[in-house]
């Protein structure tokens, strides 16, 4: 329509004003980009986009997709991003034909994470189970758990793993070990391990625990009776010793989580001064392998001065990782100047319940022989002690190489003796390649004469090496070394007083000078006799005897005396005397008569004395024995 002319002979045509012709429009190619939208893990492979195109401008159209997803759902920078089944509607649709698919970048980012840490309770005792708590959330996306695993630390040293479990919307792990760090306050955490890349997971913030010590148990089994080095020394030497024992030991006690008892220190206190005697002592496990029980000793070398006698109060304390520090563990130690002292004894133990590194096989005879004595004159102790022991097919050998200190306990019904000293151990399978272990193992042995022909004597040996370490023990108890009845043998105690020394005879001479008539002096008779300067049981004469042997007895001061005869099986045959008896010199005789009015046959018989003093506290055991023939 509207068709014009113009030009210089437009005026010579005439022509049509409108006109129809035929052509064809084509529909536009549009190009749909899309534009991909970053995204935390969520562990889908769902992506989010963005549509855009270069339509006409004003055209009405609407640009959709069917799906946009990434390659995998894992965490990555610059992901590619598939986009499919885009449309387009919309008014002018039809005019344009779009690409159905397009492709763009995204980032996939590491889900965030929380977590929290506890441990308790507090404060919580050395070696006793210890809850170590965490927890970390969420418990998964898309199926995958930010963390498998998690290590619980004191300080720097791990204390134990446990794996994550689903606990709710989260994961939980709960580890209960015991604490092996000693008393203090201690750095506590939790390190994740096993940790998802697709997750941001930080350890929790650390805690702090408080560790105080864990109690303990103390049986003290040193000696309790020392003499000193001779009648004129104050010097002694007491073997001081105790078993130390986790409270988990002890029956009862509610704790059954043990530690290390090596980890315990002992001190041995003056309770009565309140002095240190030895501090810090190392514990070394009583038998190998059990790490509950230990035990320590010290050889003390207290000096008592000008007295006749100390008694002194030792208390033992424990410290370290663990605690116990108690009155009634507190033994009272005696130390006196010592009699004329004689051990003899010999002969086997048949072990049943033996213990320690080189403990006596089962049903094996543990061979032993001993003497240990003060010198009649002089006032060293000497003696000597060798003992064979049978082991796991072996033959091992304890001998003496010094005697450290004797103690003897009269009684009227038994006898006890203590000696303690330095001995080696040696392996001596192969006589000819025998071998020493050990040149200075602490040896402790323990006596008691029962004073009865016919009852079997009693004895305890102990070995321990100078770390404590239980060595050998005829019979343990657990705690300590028990006497056992000598299965073949013979244990005879002497408990004679030793002579005095010069300087103490000197004065004694100077003082009967100065009171001539004896006024004031309880050594002198009414008569001006002097008295026995001792208690004594002098041999029987004569002796080989056939119808009668006179005996003599002294007493230093007024006792009570029994002077028995007994034959080789123990049973009483006569009592020459039983009763009080004023000091002096004294004479019993025996005619081989029991006091049945019975003759005796020939053979060995004994006399057994035993006196107490009634204006003092001594005491005073012998035997001797009497040949009867007929």
């Amino acid at each position: 329509t509207g068709i014009g002319l113009s030009g210089a002979d437009a005026g010579d045509y005439t022509f049509n004003t409108t006109a129809t012709a035929y052509a064809n429009i084509t529909t536009r190619d549009l190009l749909v980009s899309a534009s991909a939208t970053n995204k935390a893990f969520d562990g889908t492979t769902a992506a989010s986009v963005t549509l855009s195109d270069d339509r006409v401008a004003g055209d009405d159209l609407t640009v959709s997709d069917v799906s946009a997803t990434f390659a995998d759902p894992d965490v990555a920078t610059g992901k590619p991003v598939t986009v499919s089944g885009i449309s387009v509607s919309g008014g002018d649709a039809g005019n344009y034909l779009a690409n159905t698919s397009a492709n763009a970048t995204a980032d996939i980012t590491a889900a965030g994470t929380t977590a929290s840490f506890g441990v308790g309770p507090h404060p919580q005792q050395y070696s006793d189970p210890t809850a170590f708590t965490v927890t970390l959330a969420p418990a998964s996306v898309g199926g995958q758990a930010p963390a498998t695993t998690v290590t619980f630390y004191v300080g720097a040293t791990a204390v134990g793993s446990t794996a994550l479990v689903v606990d709710g919307d989260h994961l939980s792990a709960t580890l209960s070990p015991a604490l092996l760090e000693g008393p203090g306050v201690h750095d506590v955490s939790a390190v994740f391990s096993g940790t998802n890349p697709n997750f941001t997971v930080t350890d929790p913030a650390p805690d702090t625990l408080t560790v105080v010590a864990e109690d303990a148990r103390v049986a003290y089994d040193g000696g309790l009776f020392a003499t000193t080095a001779s009648a004129i020394s104050g010097a002694a030497t007491v073997s001081l010793s105790a078993t130390i024992r986790d409270i988990s030991v002890i029956t009862g006690s509610g704790d059954a989580a043990p530690g290390d008892i090596r980890n315990a220190t002992v001190s041995f206190i003056n309770r009565d001064d309140n002095t240190v005697i030895a501090a810090d002592l190392p514990v070394a496990l009583a038998e190998p392998g059990n790490s509950e029980v230990g035990t320590v000793s010290y050889n003390w070398n207290p000096d008592i001065g000008a007295s006749q006698s100390e008694h002194i109060t030792v208390g033992v304390v424990v410290n370290g990782d663990y605690a116990r520090d108690r009155a009634d563990d507190n033994v009272v130690v005696s130390i006196s100047r010592p009699l004329g002292l004689t051990v003899d004894a010999g002969g086997d133990l048949m072990l049943s319940n033996s213990s320690g590194v080189y403990a006596g096989d089962p049903g094996s005879l543990d061979n032993f022989g001993l003497r240990v004595k003060y010198a009649k004159r002089g006032p060293l102790l000497s003696g000597k002690f060798s003992m064979i022991v049978r082991s796991a097919g072996r033959d091992y050998q304890v001998t003496s190489n010094n005697i450290a200190a004797l103690t003897v306990h009269p009684g009227l019904t038994a006898t006890t003796a203590d000696f303690n000293g330095h001995a080696a151990l040696t392996d001596v399978t192969d006589p000819g390649a025998a071998t020493v272990i050990d040149a200075d193992v602490l040896l402790q042995v323990s006596l008691t004469d029962h004073l009865d022909p016919a009852a079997a004597d009693d004895i305890a040996i102990t070995c321990r090496n100078r770390t404590g370490t239980l060595l050998f023990s005829n019979d343990w108890n657990g705690t300590q070394t028990v006497q056992q009845p000598i299965n073949e043998g013979v244990l005879a105690i002497s408990t004679a007083p030793q002579p005095m020394t010069l300087p103490i005879v000197a004065e004694h001479l100077l003082s009967l000078v100065a009171d001539r008539d004896g006024v004031g002096d309880s050594s002198l008779q009414g008569n001006g006799t002097v008295l026995p300067l001792e208690y004594e049981l002098g041999g029987n004469a004569p002796n080989p005897f056939s119808l009668s042997t006179s005996v003599l007895y002294r007493l230093p001061e007024p006792s009570v005396v029994s002077l028995t005869v007994y034959d080789v099986t123990g049973r009483v045959l006569d009592r020459l005397v039983d009763g009080e008896v004023p000091a002096g010199d004294h004479h019993a005789s025996w005619s081989g008569v029991d006091r049945n009015g019975v003759s005796r046959g020939a053979g060995v018989y004994y006399l057994l004395m035993d006196a107490r003093s009634l204006t003092g506290d001594h005491t005073y055991h012998a035997r001797k024995s009497m040949l009867l023939v007929r």
